[in-house]
């Protein structure tokens, strides 16, 4: 059984297809987000809920160059 992607993963899809200028099949209309409140949107509890399953992004450490003074 797939695993479902969260809302935070959702928002971000969502962003990304915004930013491209994508048309939303229902409507043929540029897709667009969602204001707060509105009908469809994410709710407090929604995120409420999210934060309790989201997943830390570890930060990557920065690459440590070798000085080369012999060069």
């Amino acid at each position: 059984m797939a695993t479902k992607k969260g809302l935070y993963a959702n928002i971000d899809a969502k962003k990304k297809r915004v930013a491209a200028g994508k048309i939303d099949p229902a409507t043929g209309k540029p897709e667009k987000m969602r204001k707060k409140g509105q009908a469809g949107a994410p709710s407090a509890a929604a995120f409420k809920q999210a934060a309790k399953t989201a997943k830390t992004v570890k930060a990557k450490k920065p690459k440590q160059f070798k000085s080369n003074k012999n060069a």
